[in-house]
């Protein structure tokens, strides 16, 4: 007799303890988290001039279980979030100038895609990445003194090899 009470008492507990994990996990709310992107350049060779926003920082708001986003809580807890975003050019030119629609691309980054959440929105809409190649350039040393009289002006070394984005490698002169 009173091993029936004991289980029936047993599977009691365990449907209550069930029904409250699942209530749970389908109980649906929102959640706003700063992400910060990192980006990086597809081709070889390319470099990331420019970001705007700079940093990179968005705020993405979602919806999904309390129980995913208790989850989410403490994993960001332990180390925030940085995703990188790998900006593919598709073109032939050395340099590009990018717009990129922040609700299109984030949702796509692995960080929330393999998360059983949906986003809703993100702040700010949209951003910029200049990609350009680095390009090397011999550049000849002439120093300007304004308006004071210098005799004997030696230079060394008359030129030096310069590292820069091709983009300012074209405006140059000599």
């Amino acid at each position: 007799m009173w091993r029936e009470r004991f289980k029936t008492a047993s599977i009691v507990v365990v449907l209550t303890g069930l029904i409250w994990f699942f209530a749970d996990q389908a109980d649906v709310a929102s959640k706003t988290v700063r992400l910060r992107l990192d980006v990086q350049p597809a081709g070889k060779g390319q470099v990331i001039i420019k970001t705007e926003p700079a940093p990179l920082d968005f705020d993405v708001t979602f919806r999904a279980s309390r129980g995913v986003i208790r989850q989410i809580e403490e994993e960001l807890r332990a180390r925030p979030w940085q995703p990188t975003f790998v900006v593919d050019t598709q073109s032939d030119s050395l340099y590009a100038d990018l717009k990129f629609e922040s609700m299109r691309e984030l949702p796509q980054l692995d960080v929330l895609r393999q998360r059983p959440l949906t986003v809703t929105s993100v702040w700010p809409e949209t951003f910029r990445v200049e990609v350009d190649t680095l390009d090397r350039r011999t550049v000849s040393i002439q120093p300007q003194f304004g308006e004071m009289l210098v005799e004997d002006v030696e230079v060394k070394p008359a030129t030096v090899d310069v590292l820069l984005p091709s983009k300012l490698a074209e405006t140059l002169s000599g």
